[in-house]
């Protein structure tokens, strides 16, 4: 599908004139955009609206800039609207710091990776950069929200099916299994009580500058600087005002990383990125476009084993401690996790008609990733502990995703978006880590804790003859989960 951005002018040509003559700086507009895409322009005001293109109280756009095309399912797309939509408010808008072009900035990096031009985005700053601009900044703002805020006139609003899809609410219970289920019966006050359904995520930050300092001259790469100034935004001002960073220029840096940095500074790119898929708009960057994904799977797949064998190291337990810490913030927003094990359950699909080899994607890295982790010790039993808690905390993430997205037709069908083998492949990892756990004589209830309620979230409500309960009997669930005080 093409990408395009409609630029207008709210000025109507009257800001070539005012600001020439008041101001020592050319502006020779006041640039309102938006994003059209598979016929919908998308643009910020009223929160985010949508209307057919060109069809606004802004008239017709002064210019019209083929920003590429996206391949990306609409399904996707209006899962990352109605995830900017949190964020894009009605009362978060100011016209100088968080407005429509920084609405059509970040939709345009997730639709294309591409930026909108700079003499767009940089255009408040630079009236702000003058005596004259600081001076009228109040005015200007509030006699600019009765044009930028104008409703839609209803008529030329496109229905809400083409325009949004319901996110799932990660404080609304799914659909309960049917009363002829025997866990229908069943009272769950402790499993599925709202305050332990949050999903586990890693957001403290490190003194930034020591962070980067420890890359030495790759500190200095425009990638590394530019994710930098996002994070510094995005901790020292209202997550609305943090515009993205360069996220195709970011996900190149972070593929060569594994090669680039030294063994006992590697682990700074993983928190690096750690820290900035705390953004949903980020993490579902990451998951969704090939650069992004790409990216993540070099990054995990170095991971992997990198906390145990006879090669382990401090700096290599160091690096899988922070890569754990990493999966488990991408599993903790809704839209991001569903791309991940999307992708899984197409890769399912593909093999059963397919006679070729599957790609290694995302979630198999992940899951093998965690699996492993939860299941290995290493030399420097701190790490190691750690690392086991925030496997074990990634476990939980899997099954509350996969809980949270059964609506009612899913249980009945036996149906779930992580597919059946690597809620397979979970379960069995869980039944070992337990069963490993209840044999020490100072089990970790950090790591029983979750990964017990990880367990309760896979097989509540499930088939009693599908694979992951005949794996259940297979390895003795029961009384191993009765040795867990």
């Amino acid at each position: 599908m093409d990408v395009q951005l409609y630029v207008y002018d709210l000025s109507q040509g009257l800001a070539r004139q005012v600001f020439t003559l008041s101001m020592s700086s050319s502006i020779h507009a006041v640039y309102h955009t938006s994003i059209v895409v598979n016929g919908i322009e998308y643009f910020f005001g009223q929160g985010v609206q949508t209307c057919y293109p060109g069809t606004t109280h802004h008239g017709r756009p002064m210019e019209v800039v083929q920003l590429g095309k996206t391949e990306l399912p609409m399904e996707t797309i209006l899962e990352f609207l109605d995830a900017l939509k949190e964020t894009y408010t009605a009362e978060s808008y100011d016209l100088f710091l968080h407005n429509c072009n920084n609405f059509s900035h970040d939709f345009s990096m997730f639709l294309v990776g591409k930026e909108i031009p700079d003499r767009i985005t940089s255009l408040p700053q630079t009236v702000l950069n003058t005596p004259f601009g600081q001076m009228l900044k109040p005015q200007l703002d509030n006699a600019m929200r009765s044009i930028t805020q104008a409703p839609v006139p209803a008529q030329n609003v496109p229905p809400p099916s083409t325009t949004s899809t319901s996110q799932m609410d990660s404080n609304a219970p799914p659909a309960q299994p049917p009363s002829s289920h025997p866990h229908s019966k069943l009272k769950m006050s402790g499993l599925l009580a709202q305050n332990n359904l949050k999903p586990i995520s890693y957001n403290k930050v490190p003194p930034l500058d020591k962070l980067i300092a420890k890359l030495g001259p790759a500190g200095y790469d425009p990638a590394v600087k530019d994710m930098v100034s996002f994070l510094r935004a995005l901790n020292n001002r209202p997550h609305q005002e943090a515009p993205l960073p360069k996220l195709p220029d970011l996900s190149v840096w972070l593929l060569k990383a594994p090669k680039a940095l030294a063994a006992d500074n590697l682990f700074v790119a993983y928190d690096l990125l750690r820290l900035i898929l705390r953004d949903q708009r980020a993490s579902t960057y990451f998951t969704s476009k090939p650069d992004g994904i790409a990216a993540l799977n070099a990054l995990v797949a170095h991971a992997s084993g990198l906390s145990s064998g006879p090669n382990a190291t401090p700096d290599s337990a160091k690096v899988a401690l922070v890569a754990c810490q990493m999966v488990c913030n991408i599993l903790s927003h809704p839209t991001s996790a569903k791309e991940v094990f999307s992708q899984a359950q197409s890769d399912t699909e593909h093999s059963k008609s397919s006679t070729s080899e599957p790609n290694t994607h995302l979630a198999t890295q992940i899951l093998g990733f965690a699996t492993s982790t939860l299941l290995t010790s290493s030399n420097d039993s701190t790490i190691a502990s750690n690392t086991r808690i925030v496997a074990a905390n990634i476990a939980f993430n899997i099954s509350l995703f996969n809980y949270r997205s059964r609506g009612r037709s899913r249980l009945l069908k036996g149906e779930d978006i992580v597919p059946e083998s690597q809620q397979v492949e979970l379960a069995a990892s869980i039944l070992e880590a337990l069963a490993n756990e209840s044999e020490k004589e100072e089990p970790q209830k950090e790591v029983l804790e979750p990964i017990v309620r990880a367990l309760g979230l896979l097989v509540y409500g499930i088939g009693k003859d599908g694979e992951v309960m005949e794996l259940c009997r297979a390895m003795d669930a029961v009384p191993t989960v009765n040795k867990i005080e």
